[in-house]
């Protein structure tokens, strides 16, 4: 069933673009210019993806916007819609986060205005925050540190250390051949164990970090 765009806002902006302009030839570059720098603004902190939309968006305002109009234009995380393209999208799936504005530009006296109706939003999903655990270096043993990189596990050294990934619980299923493969690095798996139970998704380890975890030893190198 089509989704139905609603003929009420849910709330209305209005902005004054440009004044002293009757004649719309004099109107059109400034106006033009500010309408897109507006919709820009509202583009910020929606649009992660494919910012590249609003050179078209320039383009189909170059192209239609002629005077005083009404249009539609959907701001998403992927990317933007405008005009018709932006009514198809409600009902494609315009995903977390978008909305949806009917894009009203009048002209009054020689000043130029435009309101942007929110017509329909869909809440955004907080992410998953990526938090980190800072561990001494003392927590494992100068050979488990020298051959980390062949730990089994997604690792990225640095001078002082190493980030180490967090496997989430839900990807060990088999925890005999887990014994097998941290056969090596048992003190290393110590720390991610706790990492994991603390809902870090890294570890660094560095001179620097936590030098003491309940339980587990320390190595003086």
């Amino acid at each position: 069933m089509a989704i139905e765009i609603p003929e009420e806002p849910i709330r209305s902006e209005t902005v004054r673009l440009y004044g002293s302009a009757t004649d719309w030839n004099d109107a059109e570059s400034p106006v033009r210019a500010l309408l897109y720098g507006q919709m820009m603004q509202r583009v910020v902190g929606v649009t992660d993806h494919y910012l590249s939309d609003m050179f078209h968006d320039a383009e189909w305002i170059t192209e239609y916007i002629n005077g005083p109009t009404t249009f539609y234009w959907m701001v998403r995380q992927w990317g933007t819609n405008i005009g018709e393209s932006a009514r198809i999208q409600v009902n494609v799936g315009p995903g977390d986060g978008a909305v949806l504005y009917r894009v009203h530009l009048k002209a009054k006296g020689g000043e130029w205005f435009v309101t942007f109706h929110t017509l329909m939003e869909w809440p955004r999903k907080t992410p998953t925050p990526y938090t980190f655990l800072d561990v001494s270096t003392c927590m494992i043993t100068n050979a488990e540190m020298n051959t980390i990189e062949s730990a089994p596990t997604t690792v990225m050294t640095f001078d002082e250390g190493a980030w180490v990934n967090v496997k989430p619980a839900a990807m060990i299923d088999d925890e005999e051949q887990e014994d097998a493969e941290w056969a090596d690095f048992p003190n290393l798996r110590a720390v991610l164990k706790y990492a994991r139970e603390h809902g870090a998704r890294y570890v660094m380890l560095d001179a620097d970090g936590l030098d003491r975890i309940p339980g587990l030893p320390t190595f003086t190198w």
